[in-house]
């Protein structure tokens, strides 16, 4: 090769290798104020726990020092920059956040970030943030004090609480349902709460025998999915729920529910008992328990099927102090079978008892 040919490829190899070097240089460029081996090596912090930076001091300035931490959860967490020394210089502090060592700084250019970094006194410094769970993310802090002794920080970090405020809400009813929009007044996160329409109120059970005191059966509210309203949405009163007849339960919304729902069960009278037969020509007479408490009277029924299924006859007694009766006419040596119930009239409805353990007599 001539020496002007080999002069000519020299130049152009240090050409080549010259612009590497600056393609090399400008791509690090974005990152050249950034310590790689301070920040890697940068101590960890934990969750609610302060940690201390001491920023080293170079002739007339300060260098920047560095923390790391790893979120355990995916979410908003506030960034916490302490002055220990309590005196007006934490304007001069500045903080920024790194997804990675290698990473521009995060939400640098936002000017939403930029704004989130508020001023909570003279001596702390305060950013909201959104992090991804298990990601370790690099803190660096800096000062710009020409005091050399302002070089003790302390730093935290912490979960963001949300402060919700709401701003539009329709409560659910028996007729509709509701729901409610919220706003977080730090980080303007929303979300929506639903209240299902309110559709059904069941009872643990629909009738009951008289006892004397006030009966509540256990209720269940279900809504429009066929699922459990929580109890806390709503109140139980109970009325004419003592005596024999209709008793009614009112179950009126509270909290996210308004409007209201009665239902009703029914208040039997209590039963009575046979306590003898006594068989008679072509007739027979039956005695039972007096049962004078909520009733009126009582009901005979006798019939030659024990199964009481054909031939049934049927015999009102209009005193509830009458405690036997003669029931004649019947055919002479045939087996009869006889049971009895009361009865209590309430409103226009009548209300029976369930019957007694029927008895069998023979004629004469």
């Amino acid at each position: 090769m001539c020496n002007s040919a080999r002069r000519v490829f020299v130049t152009m190899i240090s050409v080549f290798i010259g612009l590497i070097f600056i393609g090399f240089v400008g791509s690090k460029k974005a990152y050249a104020d950034v310590d790689y081996d301070r920040a890697v090596n940068a101590a960890y912090a934990s969750e609610n726990k302060t940690i201390t930076l001491t920023l080293p001091w170079d002739d007339d300035y300060f260098d920047a020092q560095y923390v790391k931490f790893t979120p355990a959860a995916d979410g908003y967490y506030e960034l916490f920059l302490y002055n220990p020394y309590g005196i007006p210089n934490v304007d001069d502090v500045w903080y920024d956040i790194y997804p990675s060592v290698d990473d521009a700084y995060l939400q640098q250019n936002d000017e939403e970030w930029i704004n989130n970094t508020y001023l909570i006194d003279q001596t702390a410094k305060w950013k909201l943030v959104s992090l991804k769970k298990g990601r370790t993310y690099y803190v660096r802090v800096g000062c710009c004090s020409s005091n050399s002794s302002y070089n003790t920080y302390r730093f935290m970090y912490k979960r963001h609480s949300h402060s919700w405020t709401r701003t539009d809400y329709e409560k659910g009813s028996f007729e509709y349902s509701g729901s409610a929009d919220w706003e977080c007044e730090s980080c303007n996160q929303r979300k929506m709460e639903f209240y299902p329409m309110m559709n059904k109120v069941v009872l643990s059970r629909t009738s009951a025998v008289y006892t004397g005191s006030v009966i509540r059966p256990l209720i269940t509210v279900k809504d429009v999915d066929g699922k459990n309203v929580n109890a806390s949405n709503y109140t139980v009163s109970y009325s004419n729920n003592r005596n024999v007849g209709r008793a009614k339960v009112t179950v009126s919304g509270i909290g996210n529910y308004t409007g209201r729902k009665t239902v009703t069960f029914k208040i039997y009278p209590k039963a009575t008992t046979v306590t003898k037969v006594t068989r008679a020509k072509k007739a027979f007479t039956v005695k039972w328990k007096k049962q004078a408490a909520q009733t009126d009277g009582y009901q005979i029924q006798y019939s030659k099927n024990k199964n009481f299924r054909s031939g049934t006859k049927t015999v009102m007694v209009k005193n509830n102090k009458t405690v036997s009766r003669k029931i004649t006419k019947l055919k002479a040596k045939k087996k009869y079978y006889v049971r009895v119930r009361t009865y209590k009239k309430a409103g226009k409805a009548k209300y029976y008892s369930s019957w007694s353990r029927a008895k069998s007599v023979t004629t004469k």
